[in-house]
């Protein structure tokens, strides 16, 4: 029913889209003719088609960026509280991960055809629960659990993966619990993985681990959890932990000579080389056994389009260091920007902070000292990216990941790079893109403040866009340039902030902006069904600014989709006392009672709401499903009347008097409304299962078939 529910403070902006358009079509009409008979027209007439054209394009523009991208993110009220810095990153300390971005990490070695070497096997997770991959640095371990993870899921053990995120390791732990809990969905299976144990072996990390897998456990019993560890960081409190936690450790072991040689020939497809045979041979008995020995290599000697036996000779004679050397010099070579991002991405691991791609790229920026104009470096930066792919340094979901060899020589001290990153955060000149959102929505707010404003705003109140507008409004082209706008405009500003509090910084006018740009990506999270995502994002804009009534209606709304109506309820009165005129907020705790059953307390509700707004169609409507719900259907017939008097293609309205009027057994009124409902919508699969149900009751049964029929073509979990 949500997209009923089109009363919002986007309205007066829309009447400038609305004017804009008209002033468009208007000025080509007279285009036309002018361009036909030019004599009915004086000679200045070409400079006042210009301004219309004009002002019809700038209207149209103004109105849209305001609608889609200001609105969603101004806030209600001026008042802001001071907050925990960390309270954003408590609220999320594991996430959901997929098999294909897991792979993704692998990078270009990561594509190579699967060697099965009787590791992989699901039936390890149904024996044992807990599952510990051992084996040397580089061994093939996280492909193994992937290749687990693989076969889990598509048998049907799995269904749903999680990993920890880096704000495990800042969370307090007395909200890691509650926040584990909330990320997880306990009507799934599923799998929690843990990918590199030993790189952070800490005793804190480990009891935090410790405490995410008794609150998992909790939650459902049959959760089963995989990770990965390397032999040289299997410390004595490593395997104690392991052991003391049930987990069974799998040693992995080395490839056998003929899976070396199948290893090389699989990897000719993807690094696109020739070799001999007796190179392959080479390659199979003087490698260590494991396999990223072997595909380093050959990344090594890609470069040759003809491998042969002295070429692979060379390869071997040097060192690891040697060769992780060169390959450093290989990446560097590649793009003369591609040093600078190395070193960006260095820093942020040895800071400890989360290698978001949009810091990393703002900083690289930052160490050329602005050599270039921003957006061409950031060009060559994604050149260089692009490159780096053969190499195994990979941008997947907004992180790099980098090859751990790769980047060990080159860590720095811990205190040293945060304390870098802090200059960086505090004295990095942003650019106007950056400081524009902030700055728009502070003016606006002063608008929106005003007596003008609302008095402008409650007479444009029931403008209605062409029913064409709401279609290419809702339209995915739309929705996808929308995302992109709002991405462009928000991604670094965002990131930074989340630096910002991983380095234990933050300011009011960060809070001010994340705020209400989490609200946006909270909006986008339920655009794709993502509620509890979406939670998440309303969560943190709550922490930051707890006067701000729209994250707890859009939150509660969130609850509401997921089944938690007591939560919704809470958020909705929440919303009401900092904005008792707010009849949206007031009207949707209706919708909520009603959910609830409670249906005195939902009328209370809507009269508020109608009393606040006379002419509140969505409110008027929902009273009358209540009083349908109550038996009171001729208050309920009264009250679909009025709310169709307002908004005669009110399709919620007609079907809900058409149910009304089934209940009288008015039979012939019912399907009269159903049928007006469908031509507004011909696929609301519930209006036609409810003109099946009266044809049912007419005892016209083969048109009720055929109703449950194309109900069922649409909703097939009916």
């Amino acid at each position: 029913m949500a997209k009923h529910q089109k009363r919002s403070h986007r309205k007066p902006f829309r009447v400038l889209i609305g004017v804009g358009v008209i002033v468009l079509i208007f000025g080509f009409v007279i285009w036309s003719l002018h361009q036909l008979v030019p004599t009915l027209f004086p000679t200045w007439f070409d400079k006042v088609l210009l301004i219309m054209t004009g002002l019809g394009a700038l209207l149209t523009l103004l109105g849209t960026a305001i609608t889609n991208v200001v609105i969603p993110i101004r806030k209600l009220t001026q008042e802001e509280s001071t907050t925990d810095k960390r309270s954003l990153v408590d609220s999320k300390p594991i996430r959901r991960v997929k098999y294909e971005t897991l792979i993704a990490r692998l990078g270009r070695s990561g594509k190579i055809p699967w060697i099965d070497r009787d590791i992989a096997n699901p039936g390890l997770l149904r024996e044992h629960g807990r599952v510990a991959i051992v084996g040397w640095m580089k061994s093939g371990k996280t492909r193994e659990a992937a290749e687990i993870i693989r076969m889990a899921t598509e048998d049907g053990v799995v269904s749903a993966i999680y990993e920890p995120t880096s704000a495990l390791d800042l969370i307090s732990e007395e909200s890691l619990s509650e926040a584990v809990a909330f990320q997880i969905d306990d009507r799934e299976k599923t799998l929690f993985f843990v990918d590199e144990l030993g790189l952070r072996p800490e005793v804190e990390r480990l009891e935090r681990l410790s405490q995410c897998l008794e609150t998992i456990t909790r939650l459902r019993s049959d959760t089963y959890y995989l990770i990965t560890i390397q032999k040289e960081r299997l410390t004595d409190s490593v395997r104690n932990w392991l052991i003391a936690h049930d987990f069974h450790l799998l040693g992995m072991e080395a490839l056998t000579i003929n899976q070396r040689q199948e290893l090389v020939q699989t990897a000719k497809k993807i690094l696109d080389f020739n070799i001999t045979p007796d190179a392959v041979a080479k390659l199979a008995n003087e490698t260590d056994g494991r396999p990223y020995s072997l595909v380093f290599t050959l990344q090594q000697a890609s470069r040759e389009t003809e491998l042969d036996q002295a070429l692979i000779e060379k390869l071997l004679s040097q060192s690891e260091e040697e060769a992780w050397a060169e390959q450093r010099r290989n990446i560097i070579s590649s793009e003369p920007t591609a040093e600078l991002l190395l070193e960006s991405i260095v820093t942020f691991i040895s800071a400890g902070v989360t290698p978001r791609s949009s810091s990393i790229r703002q900083y690289s920026y930052y160490l050329s000292k602005y050599q270039k104009q921003r957006q061409k470096f950031f060009q060559l930066l994604s050149d260089a990216t692009n490159q780096w792919a053969k190499f195994d340094i990979v941008e997947t979901e907004g992180l790099f990941t980098i090859p751990e060899p790769l980047i060990l020589p080159l860590l720095k001290d811990n205190d040293q790079a945060r304390v870098k990153l802090g200059d960086f955060v505090r004295n990095f000149e942003a650019s106007w893109f950056d400081i524009f959102p902030l700055k728009l929505i502070e003016a606006l707010d002063l608008i929106f403040n005003t007596s003008a404003w609302k008095n402008i705003s409650r007479r444009t109140a029931n403008f209605k866009p062409p029913k064409k507008y709401w279609e290419f409004y809702n339209s995915p082209a739309w929705k996808r340039a929308m995302s992109w706008l709002t991405d462009g405009l928000f991604n670094w500003p965002v990131d930074r902030i989340l630096l910002k509090i991983e380095l234990g910084e933050n300011t009011s006018q960060g809070n001010y902006l994340f705020s209400n740009a989490l609200i946006e990506r909270g909006r986008k999270a339920v655009s794709e069904k993502k509620f509890r995502d979406s939670i998440i994002y309303y969560t943190k804009a709550i922490s930051l600014n707890q006067n701000n009534a729209r994250a707890y209606i859009y939150r509660s709304l969130a609850y509401r989709n997921i089944g938690n109506l007591d939560e919704a309820i809470a958020d909705q009165t929440k919303a009401c006392e900092i904005e008792p005129g707010y009849s949206w907020c007031v009207a949707q705790r209706g919708v909520s009672y009603r959910l609830m059953e409670r249906y005195e307390d939902a009328i209370k509700d809507f009269n508020q709401a109608i009393q606040l707004d006379n002419k509140y169609d969505f409110a008027i409507a929902q009273r009358g499903i209540v009083y349908r719900l109550m038996e009171r259907y001729e208050d309920a017939i009264k009250d679909f009347n009025q709310a169709l008097k307002l908004d005669s293609e009110d399709d919620l309205a007609i079907a809900q008097r058409g149910v009304t009027y089934r209940l009288m057994e008015r039979y012939e009124d019912a399907i009269k409304d159903f049928n007006q409902a469908l031509k507004l919508d011909n696929e609301d699969d519930w209006t036609i299962a409810q003109r099946g149900v009266t044809y049912r009751l007419m005892e016209r049964y083969e048109d009720a078939i055929k109703d449950f029929n194309q109900a069922l073509k649409l909703d097939n979990e009916d």
